[in-house]
């Protein structure tokens, strides 16, 4: 199963979808706490699925979303 990204900038949350998503069986996941470090992830992991913050430290969803597409073109945004 193609590995998934958690772009959450709350790491309570971040624990919580991580927990409830291993559980649900979907394999490694990864978490990004900013739109840079969600953007340099999705580079290198080429995920399948990205849920995605809408407000990050450094940008909005809004804004990261095109470069995201360009880094990860086949993976499935929420």
């Amino acid at each position: 199963m193609d590995p998934v990204l958690l772009c959450d900038d709350a790491a309570m949350y971040g624990v919580l979808f991580e927990r409830w998503m291993r559980d649900a069986g979907v394999g490694e996941v990864t978490q990004a706490r900013s739109a840079t470090e969600a953007l340099a992830l999705a580079e290198q992991l080429h995920p399948g699925v990205i849920v995605l913050d809408h407000l990050l430290p450094d940008g909005t969803s809004v804004e990261l979303l095109p470069r995201l597409r360009v880094a990860a073109p086949d993976a499935r945004v929420s």
